[in-house]
């Protein structure tokens, strides 16, 4: 066999892989996605439907973008089939925890006055922080 019979039969191995594992990373792409839509729904207060549905959206894009990028690094051998198939999800996750986390304790997430909470608060550490440097004795 030549080099281009090879790559050829490589490159077919990582498609029929990546399709293998993707029916399994999409049965568990749902259960993210309920992982970020759903709170996104019970956090968002104001704005009707039309804001939790474009950040989910937006997820859902990012979602796609992924997993259109790993497929190419699939084919072209960059990344391995198991890992291309589950990044997207990987990335993810984390992101859908954190909004059943901010759902669960009733976050005022996409609130403009919790943020200019946070940042005070933010302002003060770092104001208290360096004038405890500067009235810190000298060696």
């Amino acid at each position: 066999m030549r080099n281009s019979q090879l790559d050829t039969l490589k490159t077919e191995i990582n498609k029929y892989q990546l399709e293998q594992y993707k029916k399994l990373s999409y049965a568990i792409t749902i259960l993210i996605m309920f992982f970020i839509g759903a709170p996104l729904g019970a956090i968002i207060k104001r704005g009707g439907l039309g804001v939790p549905v474009l950040i989910s959206l937006s997820f859902f894009i990012l979602f796609y973008v992924i997993s259109m990028i790993c497929e190419k690094w699939t084919r072209t051998d960059v990344m391995d089939p198991l890992l291309a198939a589950w990044m997207a999800n990987i990335i993810l996750f984390p992101a859908g925890l954190f909004f059943m986390k901010q759902a669960r304790n009733d976050a005022r997430l996409f609130e403009t006055d919790f943020y200019s909470v946070v940042f005070a608060k933010i302002k003060a550490y770092f104001i208290s922080l360096s004038l405890m440097v500067r009235k810190r004795p000298d060696r």
